[in-house]
């Protein structure tokens, strides 16, 4: 059954929250270092590219089994693993010495990141009635965005105090704090008996992929996906090495795409 005590809902709402918000600083921690990583390792722009690409391809690979494991081990298991393997691949990014070893890392991030909106909906779907499911999507998917306009300023500051080495130790660890309050306070929630069984209707995929809602759907994510991405990933990059900005100038400038 679905919990009965509305305080209950919010808070898991709030842990989804945090959890996209520290999953969005670990996505675009990268971007905001790519020019003084490129400095110290030697790394050519080409290299570079691979490096940022290579969080997409684990990202795109790992949604649909992402989804699948948070079905037989249930999402608590499932997110929770997920976000320890990403934060603490991006807290091992500052130890990296080599290309071979970010691209290690990148993949990881990636793979780990790719349970986030699964395992997410799930919860939403277990813990929330229907009339408040879109508030907390809406809600937990506003992280996201909150995140990626927080991480220029907080790794500019970090890098700028230390170096771009502690910014990701920083953010990894503090990512995997959400993690041991993720294990400590959520409650795997029974789902209404009758919605779980209804829920269990086989739908053909070729019928879902035919109906015209879903391929609007994904040709609007195709289409913004490149340009949202390049944001996250090289326009750092572009405005420190070739407009000559210093780290702390662009991240004070900076506008999370999307907002």
């Amino acid at each position: 059954m679905y919990q009965n005590k509305k305080r209950y809902r919010w808070w898991v709402i709030g842990m989804l929250f945090a959890g996209t918000f520290v999953n969005a600083v670990d996505r675009g921690s990268m971007g905001v270092a790519t020019p003084l990583i490129m400095k110290e390792l030697a790394l050519d722009p080409a290299m570079m590219g691979v490096i940022l690409s290579a969080f997409f391809w684990s990202y795109f690979a790992g949604n649909i089994p992402s989804g699948a494991l948070a079905d037989k081990f249930g999402a608590k298991t499932t997110l929770g693993w997920a976000a320890f393997i990403w934060s603490f691949l991006s807290a091992l990014t500052g130890a990296a010495q080599n290309f071979i070893q970010l691209v290690a890392c990148r993949i990881g991030v990636g793979a780990g990141e790719s349970a986030l909106q699964p395992c997410n909906v799930k919860v939403v779907k277990s813990v929330f009635p229907t009339e408040e499911r879109a508030t907390a999507i809406g809600i937990f998917n506003a992280g996201i965005r909150l995140g990626l306009s927080v991480v220029p300023i907080l790794m500019a500051y970090l890098i700028t105090v230390w170096n771009w080495r502690i910014a990701f130790y920083v953010t990894g660890i503090g990512s995997l704090g959400w993690v041991v309050i993720w294990y400590y306070f959520y409650k795997e929630a029974r789902a209404d008996p009758d919605i779980e069984s209804a829920s269990k209707e086989q739908v053909p995929w070729l019928k879902l992929l035919k109906h015209r809602s879903i391929i609007g759907i994904m040709l609007c994510k195709f289409f913004q996906e490149y340009l949202y991405n390049m944001f996250i990933t090289w326009l750092p990059a572009y405005l420190v090495m070739e407009r000559g900005f210093s780290i702390l100038k662009w991240a004070g400038t900076h506008r999370s795409p999307g907002l």
